[in-house]
């Protein structure tokens, strides 16, 4: 870590906090009782800041799970499993990573990329996944592999080039 540079990324549980949420998440959140509704907003601004989250839940109890990073070279995981789970994940700046490891039911997904050279890496499993991608910029990357059935898609990459969407299916037989 080099001097002035902060180890510490800011993790708070606020419901006030102004984050950037898609519409297909608010509706989700709406539904539910706000009691049972497992929030965490992840804020990295600055350069190499460095997060973990790990969220379990009941199928009564959803997560919803906002990451926004903003700078230079940040990077962030999350494992989350259980029921009707939520993620968005925003990147702002250059060359920003995430690792996200999704299990469960009912997942709704967004991503959205701009600046240049960002990464994101999702390794899902379960039923019911719903994604909502956005690219603009260049160069970003995003690679998911999933294994489940009911996966739906909306991507939008605008921006000059290199922009690239790798996703690996592996459909799942239930007995």
């Amino acid at each position: 870590m080099a001097i002035g540079q902060s180890s510490d990324p800011v993790i708070t549980s606020d419901p006030n906090i102004d984050v950037i949420e898609l519409d297909e998440n608010k509706a989700l959140r709406e539904q539910l009782d706000m009691n049972d509704l497992n929030r965490i907003t992840l804020q990295q601004m600055g350069k190499q800041n460095r997060a973990t989250v790990l969220q379990l839940s009941g199928a009564d109890n959803p997560n919803l799970v906002n990451i926004y990073q903003e700078g230079m070279g940040n990077h962030s995981m999350l494992v989350q499993a259980g029921k009707r789970n939520a993620t968005d994940i925003s990147q702002v700046g250059v060359g920003n990573t995430f690792l996200g490891i999704h299990a469960g039911e009912d997942i709704i997904n967004t991503v959205i990329q701009t600046g240049e050279d960002n990464m994101v890496r999702q390794f899902l499993m379960g039923n019911d996944m719903d994604f909502h991608i956005y690219q603009d910029g260049e160069g970003h990357e995003l690679n998911q592999i999933q294994v489940g059935n009911g996966i739906g898609y909306k991507v939008t990459q605008t921006g000059e080039k290199g922009m690239n969407i790798t996703s690996i299916q592996d459909y799942v037989l239930r007995r």
